[in-house]
């Protein structure tokens, strides 16, 4: 607890002191195996502000091809933890991120603009329905980020994502074989009453530097490209959507937290 604290400390006169450089990977992973391997080599940009005109808080993220992953801090609780955060800014100034709990469950969204001093927009919750404004001022900060890369060892295990109980939910399982090849399953349901599935099954899958590039046999537009960037893997289509492989308006795309 007490290094989560130091850590805290540090970061936030890193984002208030331009002339300070800080290393992030002070912050507790909660994979450590995931960051064993990393290099510090990127940055990442902080903002700050607060949600309703009430809730202060600190986001700090890089981006990395068009996807956003950092942590958010909300500066009103007691022990002020980093929570994981990942989305996309596919235009370079419209952004949505979400956040996630250490089980994948992800307990908010964030979609903004970016303007000539930092972020306007909404934060909504997927578990309560509560919505806030939310203003961030962009900090003058340098502030040192891990390499996102995952080393091959480290790629196996089960990465998952929830919007409630009731909720969109998925999940993707890797286990690693002898000769070095990768098994993936992926599986994602819709939201509740309908709960339609999307499935897909990769045997021996070759991943070179973290990323797997994969169409469906006998198919003409079901590519998918799965990414791994610390602690998340990101599926994406590539190629079409898959369209008629899967339930009604199911879908294998996603950003899911390793949580095993």
């Amino acid at each position: 607890m007490k290094n989560w604290i130091y850590a805290f400390v540090l970061l936030g006169v890193s984002c208030s002191n331009p002339k300070t450089t800080t290393n992030i990977n002070a912050l507790k992973d909660e994979n450590p195996k995931a960051t064993a391997q990393q290099v510090v080599t990127n940055r990442y940009t902080c903002y700050e502000g607060k949600l309703g005109n009430k809730i202060p808080v600190l986001l700090y993220f890089q981006t990395v091809k068009n996807v956003v992953i950092g942590e958010i801090v909300y500066l009103n609780t007691k022990n002020r933890t980093p929570i994981k955060v990942i989305g996309n800014n596919d235009n370079g100034t419209d952004f949505r991120v979400k956040e996630y709990d250490g089980e994948g469950t992800v307990t908010g969204i964030i979609y903004c603009h970016k303007n000539d001093t930092g972020l306007n927009g909404n934060w909504y919750s997927a578990t309560t329905d509560k919505e806030f404004t939310l203003v961030l001022k962009q900090k003058d900060t340098s502030i040192a980020a891990a390499d996102l890369k995952v080393p091959s060892e480290n790629i196996a295990g089960n990465y998952t994502y929830s919007y409630s109980d009731d909720g969109a939910q998925g999940g993707v399982i890797v286990k690693k074989n002898p000769n070095e090849t990768y098994n993936i399953q992926i599986s994602c349901t819709t939201p509740g009453p309908a709960y339609n599935v999307a499935d897909m099954n990769i045997d021996n899958a070759v991943i070179n530097n973290a990323e797997l590039n994969y169409t469906l046999p006998d198919t003409d537009d079901c590519a998918i490209s799965i990414r791994f960037l610390g602690n998340f893997a990101v599926v994406k289509y590539a190629k079409g959507s898959c369209s008629g492989q899967f339930g009604h308006n199911a879908t294998i795309e996603g950003m899911f937290l390793k949580t095993k």
